[in-house]
């Protein structure tokens, strides 16, 4: 796993950007993959670079500082940037989607309850949920 450390005011597009630097870590053979890459971002990171890219005076800048994102997507360099609900401020993956890996627990439980005056049924689930990457070299790691 590469780290990469995010500057204190970060600016994600550019040449001297959060996203460019990472991807500078990858390899050449995994740079080339550019549909394969992603980058997953906490959501602040990802309002942060839409707000960029919504400063730029062009079609595409007008489009997302007026209508927002097109289903919470935007791209660097062809690479999709995704929002990740959850994840830690200032924190940036880039990653081959094929490498991430994620898995549930086996034991599941579903827990009923009825309410009868309201007429409505409430269902708990409970479940262990993981996520792992499987090959390191792959994997950019940004932080501050």
């Amino acid at each position: 796993m590469h780290d990469y450390t995010i500057p204190a005011t970060p600016s994600f597009s550019g040449k001297s950007g959060v996203f460019r630097s990472m991807l500078k870590l990858l390899n050449k053979d995994l740079r080339d993959q550019k549909d394969s890459l992603i980058y997953l971002v906490d959501t602040d990171t990802f309002d942060d670079y839409a707000a960029e890219i919504g400063a730029i005076p062009t079609a595409q800048g007008t489009q997302v500082l007026i209508n927002g994102t097109n289903g919470n997507m935007l791209r660097f360099n062809g690479i999709v940037v995704m929002p990740i609900y959850g994840m830690p401020a200032n924190t940036v993956i880039l990653t081959l989607k094929q490498n991430i890996v994620y898995g549930f627990g086996q034991n599941m439980q579903v827990y009923q309850q009825k309410q009868m005056r309201p007429r409505t049924l409430e269902v708990t689930i409970v479940l262990e949920f993981d996520v792992k990457y499987f090959l390191g070299s792959a994997v950019v790691l940004g932080q501050q």
